[in-house]
């Protein structure tokens, strides 16, 4: 890093004027974009889809905010939306004209597209600002080896398909920088954990038992859309109800995370997830609360008695039927 460039102590963003904290921090620390925040955490979970469905409507009516460019640049990159991509870049090089970052990333883009000589223009302007950021010097590397392998008939850009490699062979960090978070690392195309994907995420399967449907059954499957649970009410009829209620809130124990997840009541895995771990610990809570009351019942009282004499029950008042002998 040059001796005249300093850096911002919450983001690492280049400040060539001072080490004091950036405008950027200064808005998001003083709580004025919390949005910008949670878009922030939606792009570390990589949920990129939330993360435009965010920003779109904010980046429409405020086109000169540079943080919330940044984190849609990069949310646009995740899904392999190139030129969006591009746009998003160029507008935080607009906005932020002495950023490494800014220059860095609108470099990787460009180069995704295909768009070589801008691509290593933006990259020698970045090594301006800071000659020595190791980013956009494994950038040009790239750049370079792109250019060599250009002669191939169906060669349309650097690294479309995969990992990009350096030339030195060793795989390049792919994605979009942004600020106080690390470059993300090179991923499997993302999977839109929303129920109308069609798909059921991995970390569904994984939560087991779920305390919160077999506790609070019906209750819970009103909450969460899951109207099969509405079953256990047939609890209220005689001698049939206890045994069928108890059959389901089992049977929702074992499959409550997988139904709730296909009632579509979330949209996202993350909101999915918090959700029902407050279910799940309240269920928990409840069950063990009626554990140790019955169990103390027991102790005080003895069990119930559930046998009945025959004759006490038809000479019961109830039935009004004596069996006693003339």
């Amino acid at each position: 890093m040059g001796e005249d460039t300093l850096r911002c102590p919450h983001c690492g963003e280049t400040n060539r004027a001072s080490d004091k904290t950036c405008w950027a921090c200064e808005r998001s620390l003083s709580g004025e974009e919390e949005f910008i925040a949670q878009a922030r955490l939606l792009l570390d979970q990589k949920e990129y889809k939330a993360v435009i469905r965010l920003l779109d409507p904010w980046l429409r009516g405020h086109p000169d905010d540079a943080s919330a460019w940044e984190v849609a640049g990069a949310a646009f990159f995740g899904l392999e939306l190139f030129p969006a991509a591009e746009k998003a870049a160029a507008n935080v090089v607009r906005l932020r004209p002495d950023s490494t970052r800014a220059w860095s990333n609108w470099g990787t883009v460009l180069r995704k597209l295909g768009r070589l000589e801008e691509a290593r223009e933006a990259q020698q302007r970045a090594l301006q600002i800071e000659p020595k950021n190791q980013r956009a010097q494994t950038e040009l590397r790239k750049i370079a080896q792109a250019e060599q392998e250009r002669g191939g008939p169906t060669q349309a850009s650097s690294s479309a398909g995969g990992v990009a490699q350096t030339t030195d062979g060793e795989p390049g960090v792919e994605g979009l920088e942004y600020a106080q978070h690390e470059p993300p690392e090179p991923q499997r195309e993302p999977i839109e954990h929303t129920p109308v994907s069609g798909q059921v995420p991995p970390e569904i399967t994984a939560m087991g038992w779920c305390w919160g449907a077999f506790t609070f059954t019906w209750i819970w499957g009103l909450w969460n859309h899951v109207w099969i649970s509405l079953i256990v009410l047939v609890g209220l009829i005689p001698y049939i109800g206890w045994p069928v209620m108890f059959i389901v809130s089992i049977w929702l124990g074992i499959q409550g995370h997988l139904l709730a997840w296909q009632g579509g009541r979330f949209g996202s895995l993350q909101q999915f997830q918090d959700t029902m771990r407050v279910w799940n610990k309240w269920g928990l809570y409840f069950f063990w609360a009626v554990v140790v009351v019955v169990g103390m019942s027991l102790l005080m009282f003895g069990p119930p008695d559930f046998e009945m004499g025959a004759q006490d029950f038809f000479s019961s008042p109830i039935v009004g039927i004596s069996i006693e002998g003339d």
